[in-house]
This record gives C-alpha cells, structure tokens and sequence, in this order.
C-alpha cells in the first residue's frame, strides 16, 4: 500500500512539473488569469515560480502532516471508531498508518488540480489562444481521486486493523 500511495504521489509530481515547464514554454509574457470577475496580471516568470512556490508549500505542508500525525494525543482523534483505534498501540499503528498513506494520497488530489489549474490557465494564455474544451477531459479523473478519499473514513468503520497487512507467503 505504501508503494502505492507514494507512487500515486510520484506520478502527480512529475506530472505537475511537467506541465509548469511546458505551460513555461508555451504561454505569452504577460499573462491574464481570471477569477469571478477579477483579472490578476503577471509575468511569465512571475506565474512560474508562483505555481512552484505554491506547489513546494503544500507538498512540505502534507509531508511535515504525515511524519507529525504520529504524535496527535488519543483524545483529539476526530474519527469513527476512536476507542477501537486507540484502544491498543497495535491499533493505533495501524491507525499512524492509514492517516500517513491518506496524506499522501490527498496531497497527490491537490497536485493533480494544481496541475488542471495550471493546463487552464496555459490554455487560455497560449500564443495562438487555446481551446478550453480541448482539456476538459482531464477534469474527470481528478472527480475519480477525489472520491476516493473517501476511502479513508470508511475504512476507519471497519474495525480490523489488520485490513491490508501483508501477511505471511504474500509476495
């Protein structure tokens, strides 16, 4: 599961970095970038290394969370089940552990509509104007991610710790 979650992660990294370098490439030096109906203007590097800051500061937000969730008090757990889950430290590291792999999965979610931010705005700025339609396909598996994180509080009703260890002869 670790292996998953973290290349999960891994793929919404790359995937962001590959589109803030192209939409680097490919957009106009002032760019526009409309909210309701405000317009912020910026500059190509201005919107680069914006999008990098914001992106570097949530991922070392998630990060730091899932090494601290460890050091939460039992009586400040906000979740179903909480005396099963706090009942034993065997079920408390299973707890530690679902709360870590749930963090990087939601910090994978938020890359991947940073990155559906980021194709938008590249596509309303391109040099030869773009086509919103175009990429809008790409809106439908991040509903998919988001979706799932609704996994966690269900698996948190299901009182089995042991729900997804690796058991003997598991390869």
């Amino acid at each position: 599961m670790r292996l998953l979650v973290r290349g999960l992660w891994f793929g919404s990294l790359a995937g962001f970095l590959f589109t803030l370098f192209s939409a680097y490439l490919n957009v106009r030096n002032l760019l526009g970038i409309q909210i309701d109906s405000m317009v912020f203007t910026t500059s190509r590097d201005g919107f680069f290394f914006g999008f990098l800051a914001l992106f570097t500061l949530i991922n070392l937000l998630f990060f730091a969370y899932s090494r601290v969730v460890f050091t939460i008090p039992n009586r400040l757990l906000l979740i179903p089940n909480r005396q099963f889950w706090t009942h034993t430290k065997h079920h408390r590291a299973a707890l530690n552990q679902i709360f870590s792999h749930a963090s990087w999965v939601v910090a994978a979610t938020v890359n991947y509509f940073l990155c559906y931010w980021l194709v938008v705005v590249k596509h309303e700025n391109h040099f030869e104007g773009g086509k919103l339609p175009e990429v809008a396909w790409f809106y439908w598996p991040g509903i998919v991610m988001l979706i799932s994180l609704l996994t966690v509080p269900l698996r948190l009703l299901v009182k089995n710790p042991n729900l997804l260890a690796r058991r003997d002869g598991d390869q």
